[in-house]
């Protein structure tokens, strides 16, 4: 029992306080937040079939979601070793899980406006491409820190194999229809890169290498696919939202018309007009 004070104590010497008070504050933000939004369509029963409810239900099953995503990044913080993920084998299920998941999504995934990306698990669904950005994180550190721990130097063929596997998963994910996750897996591998002591010449190649087939794709998607004309309409939507405001613009304009309302401060918590009825 003194061990386990011990290392709780020694773990709370080195816990990140302001990671953990901001991650706090942003969960406080958001329940205050769902209650501002919901409270009317709630207890006029707008989100539940025409049945009322009370008017804090959201608000109160969020703020249960919070205390539990607390829970668990506490005990993570104290009671997971670091060590525990500099494990080879670790990296490799992690990985191997991951992909294995995103291909079971592809194959009896719920689609959802256009992408099959989610797991319906009957509580709650899961979202496969998630757990790439966050196997991205751990294995892509991992491999880096290897590197250093061995003192060799970078090279573009040492870096290769671990991005082309997390390659692999970022096609998975585009062939799940999900392209802003794809992209924004993108863009946490390019961070990590681009912040670790790898030469900048490799950085440049490896950048090369990653953004010939995004923009192929890119342009294809845009222009040439029918099935994704929406996202060229995205991009129309963004240059002249108010040409659009009674379909795809709405949800951009309204955003314009709260901020030229509300100003810098806005009209005071429950004070807005957006929730009473305007909402979809």
């Amino acid at each position: 029992m003194k061990n386990i004070l011990r290392m709780i104590k020694q773990r709370l010497k080195g816990l990140d306080y302001g990671m953990l008070i901001s991650f706090i504050i942003l969960g406080v933000l958001g329940v205050i937040m769902i209650y501002s939004a919901s409270m009317v369509s709630a207890s006029k029963g707008a989100l539940t079939g025409g049945v009322s409810i009370e008017s804090n239900y959201f608000m109160k099953r969020q703020f249960i979601f919070l205390i539990m995503g607390i829970v668990v990044v506490i005990f993570i913080a104290l009671c997971i070793n670091i060590n525990f993920f500099k494990s080879a084998h670790i990296q490799k299920l992690m990985v191997i899980g991951t992909l294995c998941l995103l291909l079971i999504t592809i194959l009896i995934g719920k689609e959802i406006n256009g992408s099959r990306n989610w797991i319906n698990l009957g509580i709650f669904s899961l979202q496969s491409s998630e757990f790439l950005k966050l196997a991205s994180i751990f294995y892509l550190s991992y491999i880096i820190n290897q590197r250093v721990r061995s003192h060799k130097d970078y090279q573009l063929k040492h870096m290769l194999p671990p991005l082309a596997i997390l390659g692999i998963g970022l096609l998975l994910v585009l062939m799940q229809g999900d392209l802003g996750g794809t992209l924004l897996t993108v863009a946490i591998i390019g961070c990590i890169l681009i912040y670790s002591d790898i030469k900048n010449k490799i950085k440049f190649q490896i950048m090369g290498i990653t953004l010939v087939p995004l923009v192929i794709y890119g342009i294809y998607t845009l222009i040439f696919d029918s099935k994704n004309l929406y996202r060229l309409k995205r991009i129309k939507v963004m240059l002249d939202p108010f040409k659009y405001e009674d379909n795809d613009g709405y949800q951009l304009t309204s955003a314009l018309t709260s901020i030229g309302n509300g100003g810098l401060t806005g009209k005071g918590l429950g004070n807005g007009i957006a929730k009473l009825g305007y909402l979809p």
